[in-house]
């Protein structure tokens, strides 16, 4: 389930706990089966861990209540379930949404979770700050991979996306992949932060969009009825990088 609104007046504000539950169940769903798509349908998996020595260490920036997390265990599941055994990850963001991934990520991983022990972190903090530097400088250099759902465009927005890219550039190992994912409108904007700083190893956008399965019935008619501006949103247009240091 999902929706959009016709009146944009920036991005929620995730202080309380009400608007983030209500922004996972509005998005969680959806943002999962997108970044599926991508792994699964675009060989995205295959290009961000194929070949990665293990037990793993996904550090993710900007994660959310867990899409992209969610998206990864069940492409690992399908694909290369040797890479799930003592996987690590580690889930940052600005807002604490530690409740909101016991109710609507925990579920979702619990099995996976107890048969190939794997460990999960989260850490609360805004990469923009000195704290979060030095986060970023103790955990990106043990990182095999990073994730960036969609947290460019949201710090370049702010002024701050050139700070986290200049801090990855110098921390990931040379074995690692930093893996980005944003909204295609921006993306362009979003390259030129790396241009020249980093390689491209793969790079690819879905033009038509990722098709999202259509809401229920019930959904529909009770919540995404097209009052107050509330629609199923029908796809998302993404797409992504996955760069390595210059060798």
């Amino acid at each position: 389930m999902a929706y959009t609104n016709e009146r944009r007046d920036g991005p929620p504000i995730f202080d309380d706990l009400d608007t983030r539950l209500a922004y996972a169940v509005a998005y969680h769903p959806a943002h999962a089966y997108a970044y599926l798509h991508l792994l699964l349908r675009r060989d995205l998996g295959d290009v961000i861990f194929k070949g990665l020595s293990h037990p793993i260490k996904v550090l993710v920036l900007g994660a959310g209540p867990g899409a992209e997390t969610l998206a990864v265990i069940r492409w690992m599941e399908a694909s290369a379930p040797h890479l799930l055994v003592k996987a690590q990850f580690l889930m940052v963001d600005r807002a604490d949404w530690t409740e909101t991934r016991r109710s609507v990520l925990g579920p979702t991983v619990r099995e996976s979770f107890n048969r190939h022990k794997i460990v999960f972190d989260q850490k609360t903090i805004d990469l923009s700050t000195k704290e979060g530097e030095e986060l970023l400088s103790k955990e990106a250099p043990h990182a095999n991979v990073i994730l960036c759902p969609s947290v460019f465009s949201e710090m370049l927005s702010e002024g701050s996306g050139d700070f986290l890219l200049g801090s990855l550039c110098s921390l990931i190992s040379e074995s690692a992949r930093l893996a980005v994912i944003d909204h295609h409108h921006e993306f362009e904007d979003i390259a030129r932060q790396w241009s020249g700083r980093l390689e491209v190893l793969s790079e690819g956008e879905a033009k038509g969009g990722v098709i999202l399965p259509h809401p229920s019935g019930w959904v529909k008619e009770n919540l995404l009825d097209w009052s107050n501006n509330r629609k199923p949103v029908l796809e998302y247009r993404l797409a992504w990088a996955v760069l390595v240091r210059g060798r």
